[in-house]
């Protein structure tokens, strides 16, 4: 076969697969270290913003126990309390407080951060402190403190972060605290504590806690008001709605994406929602992509170079060998062979050496082949000359018998001619059920006439249009040599039945031989079940159970039944196929050709009918 241009050669494919496999190879160790990093990358910024975070919280509610101390104090004292119960107008009572919390105004923590401390007494009292105290409003002041039902409220409440009632403070928003002072022994309440502080008393602890910089963030109480806020907050105030619990959250806000974190302290039920600008974050992912992207092409370049080198050196020995194989199919038996390689391919490289060898002795003993070739054929056509000698010379003795008025001879002489005639075709060849049966007829007659008549044979077969079956020569013949040979002929009275019937089943064909005769042991049956078969040198029952599996399939064949001294039932199963009107067989003649072939010279041993 003459080589196409376009076809690759083994060393072009073995780098194409070296360089698909490097591909495959790169890709996916690229992939798992790009998502593995990738995934490092973001784990480390989730757990050192949620643990950011968390001190975050720590650190406000550790400011507001603060506050929450410093009420405390205030409003347990027993002055304050008993102030509030009796005290009425500016009295020295009054005044002696007011230097007490002056005291503890200038000794408290976190006295930058409260801009004003009210007491506010149902008897009237009204004690202020700090610097912004005596510029507001108090009604104002009560409005965003009080609420709308303060006794019915809990006892501390921290505000949402509302507008500085102070139009002259530098602190534009304030955070209101409130702390309900009750009687111990009725449980009324007799005044309130009130703080205005600065937001920056937690957005202090948040700018200095959270890691980055640009970080916008909101301190929420438990309705979502804004306790705190940073300025930039309400950049990304709406984005952050879509947090849930403390679950990060990636999404953009105006082209800029933010990672959202929240935490929730313990004590006062607060959320820290921080918004983290993801830039910081995009840029080591890039960085990461760009390595990655390098890597990749590094890997492709080492790729290149190696798969080249394998490939060479892989197809070198196979071109090497291509080569000598090509000179000795061109009739060059003398080129010398080198050797090398892998051992698959030294022990290819042997065997092309072998085969060399092999070639050059059949090329020296083609001529004899040839003159022994034709020896044979003439010696086929000699032993061809004896067959058609005896037909001939049957049909003289016919002719005799004729003219000597010898009936019964002419009869048997012809019967045997046409079975000859029959015999000196190819058994592959296809005929009809009727042939068929039209030879069983001829073969019935001459063995009536060795056992005198005792033979009765007849055909039940169902549809007439059955004879126009189509099948191969001589299937049916040795079935009927079995059941006289190994049935009748072996009975007591050398005589008997025997009935061939024929019908369809389906998409086949039953043919069924059964004869009266001895019967067949129940071990030969067994054997038979098992399609085992004696030697025999001639087409016996064996031959064509034999051949009617090879052409049709394992389901065809021959089925045994029998009982000892009753009966023996032969039932062949074959394709309903029928004749075209050129005599060609639709099942098609090629494979019976290969069945007759090799079958001759077989016997079937006198106990068994194979």
């Amino acid at each position: 076969m003459k080589r196409k241009g376009r076809d690759k050669t083994i060393r072009q494919r073995l780098f194409l697969y070296f360089m698909l496999l490097s591909i495959l190879i790169s890709a996916a160790l690229a992939w798992y270290y790009y998502r593995s990093e990738y995934d490092m990358i973001w784990s480390n910024l989730y757990e050192k913003q949620t643990q950011s975070v968390s001190y975050t919280i720590d650190q406000i509610e550790s400011a507001a126990f603060r506050v929450g101390e410093f009420a405390n104090q205030i409003c347990d004292d027993a002055a304050v309390r008993d102030l509030l119960q009796t005290g009425e107008g500016v009295t020295d009572e009054v005044l002696d407080l007011s230097d007490k919390l002056d005291d503890d105004f200038r000794n408290l923590s976190i006295s930058s951060d409260v801009l004003s401390l009210y007491l506010i007494g149902k008897n009237g009292l009204d004690l202020r402190k700090g610097k912004e105290a005596s510029l507001t409003d108090l009604e104002e002041v009560m409005t965003i403190a009080l609420g709308s039902s303060p006794e019915n409220g809990p006892i501390v409440y921290w505000g949402s972060m509302k507008e500085n009632p102070c139009r002259f403070s530098r602190y534009r928003n304030v955070i209101p605290y409130r702390r309900r002072i009750i009687d111990e022994m009725t449980g009324d309440t007799i005044g309130y504590m009130i703080l205005l502080l600065r937001t920056d008393i937690f957005g202090d602890i948040c700018e200095s806690s959270l890691e980055y910089q640009n970080v916008s963030f909101a301190l929420m109480n438990s309705a979502g008001e804004s306790i705190a806020a940073s300025e930039q907050w309400s950049q990304v105030e709406s984005a952050a709605a879509g947090i849930r619990g403390t679950d990060p959250l990636r999404t953009k806000r105006n082209g800029v994406s933010y990672v959202f974190f929240s935490g929730i302290s313990d004590t006062n039920h607060w959320k820290l929602a921080v918004a983290v600008p993801a830039q910081a974050f995009d840029m080591q992912q890039r960085i990461l992509e760009h390595g990655v992207l390098i890597a990749i092409v590094l890997a492709m370049a080492i790729s290149v170079v190696l798969s080249a080198l394998f490939s060479s050196q892989l197809a070198a020995p196979i071109h090497h060998i291509s080569e000598a194989v090509e000179e000795i199919s061109a009739g060059n038996f003398n080129r010398e062979f080198e050797n090398g390689g892998t051992r698959e391919l030294n022990v290819l490289g042997e065997s092309i050496i072998r085969m060399q060898s092999d070639l050059k002795a059949m090329m020296d003993s083609r001529v004899e082949q040839e003159k022994e070739k034709k020896r044979v054929e003439i010696q086929m056509l000699r032993a061809q000359i004896n067959p058609h000698f005896l037909y001939n010379t049957l049909n003289s003795i016919k002719m005799m018998a004729i003219m000597q008025g010898a009936g019964g001879i002419r009869n048997a002489v012809e019967a045997l001619g046409d079975i000859l005639h029959e015999s000196l075709m190819d058994a592959s060849e296809w005929t009809t059920l009727g042939d068929e049966l039209h030879l069983l007829d001829q073969y019935i007659y001459i063995q009536n006439i060795r056992y005198k008549g005792n033979i009765e044979y007849r055909t039940e077969i169902e549809n007439p249009d059955l004879l126009d079956l189509s099948m191969q020569r001589f299937l049916l013949q040795p079935l009927l040599e079995n059941s006289i040979s190994h049935g009748i002929e072996c009975g007591k009275h050398r005589g008997g039945t025997i009935v061939l019937t024929a019908k369809k089943d389906g998409g086949d064909v039953c043919i069924t031989v059964e004869d009266d005769g001895v019967g067949i042991p129940e071990k030969v049956l067994e054997r038979f079940a098992r399609h085992e078969r004696p030697k025999s040198r001639s087409i016996g029952a064996g031959n064509v159970d034999l051949r009617l599996r090879i052409l049709y399939g394992e389901a065809y064949g021959l089925k045994y039944e029998s009982v000892p001294d009753h009966y023996t039932r032969v039932t062949m199963r074959l394709k309903c196929t029928v004749r075209e009107k050129n005599g060609s067989n639709l099942a098609g003649s090629r494979a019976g050709e290969q069945t007759a072939g090799g079958e001759n010279g077989e016997e079937v041993q006198s106990s068994d009918r194979g």
